[in-house]
């Protein structure tokens, strides 16, 4: 309740009697608000001109694109920004990561976009112009844009496989098999002549050796041709055919165009490394589906360790269960272990691998 001042007190401090305490006030106190005024615009903005567009901010991407790098160590951050300045659209926003296995992300809004970013990454990554692998992540989803991007990756693909058959790689296994038939015609011709016993023994003894290995090269590019063509026959939808009723890539459901680009380029690999016991697949997968026990002995070096257990992995033989590889020394063990990751890449898509 606000009271009026008394006579009294307005004498007594000399104030006038029709002094009141709500008089007026300083126009510089801080309490004192301006008089209202009424705008008929904005006074950054003058009158007539039209609104500035309203920008439009997506929570989320409708798709991404993802690159990931297959030898960390070897992929740079200006290799991946080479990589996408080659490609002619533009992203609405890109990331770039210099640690993990993670290089880029492209956000696209339009799935035309998001199509030809992700078939022309895939391309030159099949290519071997590029060490980076696409992921595409959809964030919305139709069944007509998952049939158009089948058909394009599956032609893409289709075409890689079929020019590995005769390959630069499957071309360097046939010369040296040509190589080592050309000497074992130069020391049969040797042998029809006659000679010293020892000089005869000596000549036999390189003959087998150039045989065994004429036909380990021999089996070594028909394994390989045989991987391709599990991989063929899946990407035409077709039935692989079983020799012997082996068959040593299991593939079906949907198409995953990461794991079949890891089978692809780990069957060159295994081509190219020549281990022994790559030529003998389907021989060993063979005895495993007849045998409840096998015993494999081979020599060191020959695969048995690393090999082995991706072959098992690879034809299916242990379904959903695990597969287990000891080593009899730890110091063997964790050499196993840190020669892994390039396999684990493709087995954890079977959650194969404990370590």
């Amino acid at each position: 309740m606000i009271r009026d001042t008394s006579p009294t007190t307005a004498r007594r401090f000399g104030l006038s009697p029709n002094y009141n305490r709500r008089g007026a006030v300083p126009a510089n106190f801080r309490s004192v608000r301006q008089p209202y005024r009424q705008f008929t615009h904005r006074p950054d903005r003058p009158p007539g001109s039209p609104a500035p567009p309203v920008p439009v901010h997506h929570d989320r991407p409708n798709f991404i694109v993802e690159l990931r790098s297959t030898n960390t160590e070897a992929t740079t951050r200006q290799d991946v920004l080479d990589l996408i300045s080659k490609f002619k659209l533009k992203a609405e926003e890109v990331g770039i990561y210099d640690r993990g296995a993670l290089n880029a992300r492209l956000c696209f809004q339009q799935w035309t976009d998001a199509l030809e970013a992700t078939v022309h990454f895939w391309e030159t990554c099949l290519n071997a112009s590029s060490l980076l692998v696409p992921r595409l992540i959809r964030n919305l989803v139709l069944p007509s844009d998952t049939d158009e991007l089948g058909n394009r990756l599956k032609t893409i693909f289709t075409e890689h496989v079929e020019g590995l058959f005769e390959g630069e790689l499957v071309r360097k296994w046939q010369e040296k098999l040509s190589h080592v038939m050309e000497e074992i015609e130069a020391i049969t011709a040797l042998l029809r002549k006659p000679k010293r016993v020892t000089v005869h023994d000596e000549l036999c003894m390189q003959r087998r050796g150039l045989i065994a290995e004429r036909d380990l090269i021999g089996r070594r590019i028909r394994e390989f041709k045989t991987g391709m063509e599990c991989v063929l026959c899946y990407l035409e939808g077709k039935e692989c055919g079983e020799e012997e009723g082996v068959r040593v890539l299991l593939l079906k459901g949907d198409f995953d165009w990461g794991r079949i680009y890891w089978l692809v380029r780990r069957e060159c690999r295994r081509l190219d490394d020549g281990l022994p016991i790559y030529a003998f697949r389907q021989d060993i997968l063979w005895q495993i589906h007849c045998q409840q026990i096998m015993v494999l002995i081979g020599e060191t070096g020959s695969g048995k360790s690393t090999q082995l257990v991706q072959f098992l992995a690879d034809s299916g033989v242990a379904g959903h269960d695990t597969i287990i590889c000891t080593q009899p020394r730890k110091l063997a063990a964790i050499s196993l272990a840190q020669r892994s990751p390039a396999v684990q890449c493709i087995l954890q898509f079977n959650n194969v691998i404990r370590r």
